[in-house]
């Protein structure tokens, strides 16, 4: 099994968010310069986080997102299904040999793998952190802006002294 890069990037949103030490809001901006995740990728993150009711959004100007719920009830496997929609294993289709056997089994596969997967909360990783002797600080990303800017950049000329026009130097 393989998580998609929007649920091990929400697993990183939601450690920052976790790690916010007064609980106050984080906006995407803030998001994004502290993770080196788009600031256009954490919205939509954030969007799916939200309707699956683990995080909120509080509006206005000191606004930005909270966790919804403490980390010791947040666990991997409702991360997973609030991105992916749950563990989605191989089709088999019921009309293959032995297709309803198949189905059994990966269905099986599945609910036991999301019942581990449920018995694992953000407190837990945290705690797994500490016990490896690996520092609780996040790091924050390196300083070089690796988001490329969005849309198109103007040009413009420098404002100051005036060019010259038509060859001839500007006379003051």
């Amino acid at each position: 099994m393989r998580i998609s890069s929007m649920a091990f990037h929400a697993l990183q949103l939601l450690f920052r968010l976790a790690h916010q030490n007064d609980a106050s809001p984080m906006s995407a901006s803030e998001l994004a310069d502290n993770s080196a995740i788009s600031e256009h990728f954490i919205q939509k993150i954030m969007r799916n986080l939200q309707i699956s009711g683990l995080v909120r959004s509080i509006r206005g100007i000191a606004g930005g997102f909270v966790l919804n719920r403490a980390p010791q009830e947040i666990s991997l496997s409702d991360i997973i299904v609030a991105l992916e929609g749950g563990i989605n294993l191989p089709e088999v289709k019921e009309n293959f040999f032995a297709g309803e056997a198949v189905l059994k089994v990966w269905s099986e596969a599945s609910n036991r793998i999301l019942r581990d997967l449920r018995a694992i909360t953000l407190m837990d990783v945290f705690d797994q952190i500490k016990k490896e002797g690996q520092s609780e600080e996040i790091p924050k990303p390196p300083t070089k802006d690796l988001r490329r800017p969005l849309g198109r950049i103007r040009c413009r000329r420098p404002r100051g002294k005036r060019q010259t026009f038509h060859n001839r130097p500007y006379q003051e």
